[in-house]
């Protein structure tokens, strides 16, 4: 589940959906996804025993930071879905454009499976047009996917 950072974000936009304001949202979104980063690295060094101190200072602030901005901007996005389709299509497009690079990069054709009907089952449950959702949908795909290519690429 770590490895799927669709997810993440969709945590910050839902908790953040839980707001009607752009700056609760964005608070609600990224203090989900720091709470999660913290629990995520003190199971692991913990429970599981598989990390170090270490690794998590080297390793786990630059996820904690991410988790602070990546919520943020997932939380407001969830905030403004009430009355902003845009929200919606970033939304399915971070499950599209991580599925599109898995396709790509890893071949975790199960992933890509659930990502991609996840996408269309955010689609169904927003209830936009999809005339309305699909340009940010498109934009956020293409970004998403990009992003994990150049992240691949540096990593190797």
């Amino acid at each position: 589940m770590g490895n799927v950072g669709a997810v993440w974000f969709l945590a910050g936009f839902f908790v953040g959906r839980s707001e009607r304001s752009l700056r609760k949202g964005a608070t609600a979104g990224s203090v989900c996804l720091v709470t999660a980063t913290l629990t995520y690295y003190a199971w692991r060094i913990f429970i599981d025993e598989t990390i170090s101190v270490r690794y998590l200072t080297r390793v786990g602030l630059f996820w904690l930071l991410a988790g602070a901005v990546v919520g943020a901007i997932s939380g407001a996005a969830g905030a403004k879905s009430h009355r902003w389709s845009l929200s919606w299509g970033a939304a399915i497009g971070v499950l599209v454009g991580e599925a599109a690079a898995v396709a790509m990069l890893t071949q975790r054709w199960e992933q890509v499976a659930i990502e991609t009907v996840g996408g269309a089952g955010l689609f169904f449950y927003s209830k936009r047009p999809l005339a309305k959702i699909l340009p940010s949908t498109v934009a956020t795909a293409s970004l998403v996917g990009a992003c994990a290519v150049v992240y691949r690429l540096v990593l190797r």
